[in-house]
């Protein structure tokens, strides 16, 4: 099994992620009740695919909900929007790109 970063891309380019970012920050700015009605529907067709797309917003949240005016920005501009997305290595954010490693020990995965 794999990441699908060509399904999660594509659901950026059709704007199905960070839909609560302010549109001053260039996103959609919606409300919670319309990403449920978005996410229920990634959810009935798969819950991983569902938690890709819809998670990508979950720490960015509580910042434009509480954070100060420069916390918001700074937040907004690391948020995937357009044809940019989190799952490709050429992120916006200046973390670099996460990657993962599995060992065995005592011949368990």
């Amino acid at each position: 099994m794999h990441h699908p970063t060509d399904v999660v891309a594509k659901a950026h380019e059709l704007g199905l992620m960070n839909l609560h970012v302010p549109e001053q920050y260039g996103g959609l700015g919606l409300g919670a009740f319309d990403g449920m009605l978005v996410g229920e529907e990634l959810y009935w067709g798969c819950a991983g695919i569902g938690t890709s797309i819809t998670a990508n917003g979950l720490g960015s949240g509580p910042v434009i909900i509480a954070g100060t005016d420069r916390a918001e920005v700074e937040v907004a501009d690391a948020a995937p929007r357009g044809s940019r997305s989190s799952a490709r290595s050429a992120s916006p954010s200046r973390a670099p790109a996460p990657t993962s490693s599995l060992a065995q020990v005592d011949g368990r995965a």
